[in-house]
């Protein structure tokens, strides 16, 4: 999808997951619930697209200085759909 800067976009993608007891037990991790419960699901504006990542922001302002708050960059591996929000 050939995106623009400030397209509103939805992105589906799967999160990592990490032990949160600290030390543990290779067989105790929880290796499926990888796949049930983090699909992820973020909607802002495109900022920038990488080969590694695409970026996007919670809000900009409408001036000709580029600036963005609440920044996020997701790795093209994790990403699974995306959507123009009209």
């Amino acid at each position: 999808m050939k995106l623009k800067l400030w397209d509103h976009i939805e992105i589906d993608w799967i999160d990592s997951i990490q032990s949160m007891r600290g030390w543990c037990e290779r067989n105790e991790f929880p290796w499926n619930d990888h796949y049930k419960a983090l699909y992820q699901r973020t909607t802002g504006y495109f900022t920038n697209q990488t080969k590694e990542a695409i970026s996007v922001c919670q809000s900009y302002a409408q001036d000709n200085y580029g600036q963005c708050v609440g920044m996020m960059s997701i790795p093209l591996g994790c990403i699974k759909k995306i959507r123009r929000i009209k």
